[in-house]
């Protein structure tokens, strides 16, 4: 009996000991059949990269504040080190999974912050593949998997196993693997754009007066609210500073900015809304020419966005200014000149030739 039981827990051992070899395996070669984004594999790989404790201002948000607010920006008129964690239709779940990893590496002074999802109701099931760039190209750990375990709630074919073995999700790539993928998933560029998405096209909108008295609050999704009550006391229970922020957009409401308001003050935090008509006519944001689409910035706008905004968080936030190592500021200024050389690029090509002199000012 004694023999049999020792067989039976050797064998025991050995398939705990098989499986823990297989989980060791399959994390590392699961990354390496996950389709290459550069984007998603630059903004992760460079934030993780990034010294401790050397971001003052994080910015957390989908695309409408990923695209439009630029952390190069806030270092060079500012002092600001910033960088930013956004995702196209970023889940709220994701919103806060960014946030709670990033105070595993970071110690921000202020977070900011989008409500894109606010109105929409997430559809998480449609928008699986969003999720996945979310979550793909980013560190495995439990906060992750727990992560997911949210939002599996929301969608009940997601598969958790999945996430932890990206394998499983993306066997069928197989024969299209090559040796360029192991480099591009092991070996990315560094994020110049320091998590900021680059939208260069031009699109060009009617003018029009946001305030409107006879509005009423927009309805709202009740658990995108939840979401983002929660991020208000993630911020609040480590000290930090948490600013929500509604970019410019021919399709925002003064009904929108009344919701938003409201989740704001009962989450006793601060907004800033960049669709007030003052706003719009400060910070010289133009319709003719500083979007991409309805909702989204590009470089241009995104340039005069975070000028003003940066003049708004030094005068309400104690941030410092300039107070970073030599090593992390030779890093901020030479992502910089990589950005504004980027810059000119798209300035020249989409501007009048007469108005080039005006790109680097």
């Amino acid at each position: 009996m004694t023999d049999e039981k020792n067989l039976s827990l050797k064998l025991i051992i050995r398939v705990i000991v098989f499986l823990l070899i297989a989980a060791f395996l399959l994390i590392p070669l699961g990354i390496l059949y996950i389709p290459y984004d550069s984007e998603e594999t630059r903004q992760s790989r460079s934030f993780y990269e990034a010294d401790r404790d050397s971001l003052d201002v994080l910015i957390v948000a989908s695309s409408t504040v990923r695209n439009g607010l630029s952390p190069n920006e806030f270092w060079h008129n500012y002092g600001i080190s910033a960088y930013t964690r956004g995702d196209s239709k970023q889940a709220p779940e994701i919103a806060l999974f960014d946030l709670e990893e990033a105070l595993k590496y970071q110690k921000p002074k202020l977070v900011i912050l989008g409500i894109t999802q606010l109105f929409s109701g997430y559809p998480y099931a449609k928008e699986e593949p969003f999720i996945r760039k979310s979550l793909d190209y980013k560190n495995f750990s439990m906060l992750k998997m727990q992560t997911v375990a949210e939002i599996k709630k929301m969608d009940h074919d997601e598969s958790l196993l999945s996430f932890a073995f990206p394998v499983l999700r993306y066997h069928s790539r197989w024969n299209e693997i090559t040796y360029e993928d192991y480099l591009e998933a092991n070996y990315p560029d560094h994020d110049f754009m320091r998590g900021q998405h680059r939208v260069k096209e031009i699109r060009t909108f009617p003018d029009r007066k946001f305030y409107d008295p006879e509005e009423k609050p927009k309805d709202y999704d009740e658990h995108a609210w939840e979401e983002y009550l929660k991020i208000a006391d993630c911020a609040k229970k480590n000290g930090i500073n948490l600013l929500i922020v509604t970019m410019p957009g021919t399709t925002f409401t003064y009904g929108n900015h009344l919701t938003a308001s409201r989740l704001c003050e009962e989450a006793g935090i601060d907004y800033f809304d960049f669709n007030l008509d003052e706003v719009m006519e400060e910070s010289g944001i133009d319709y003719r020419k500083d979007f991409y689409d309805h909702h989204h910035l590009n470089l241009m706008g995104a340039r005069k966005a975070t000028k003003y905004l940066g003049k708004y968080i030094l005068e309400k936030y104690d941030i410092p200014q300039w107070q970073v190592s030599d090593e992390v500021k030779k890093r901020l200024d030479s992502d910089y000149t990589d950005y504004m050389k980027e810059y000119r690029k798209y300035y020249k090509h989409h501007y009048l030739k007469e108005d080039f002199k005006n790109a680097g000012e």
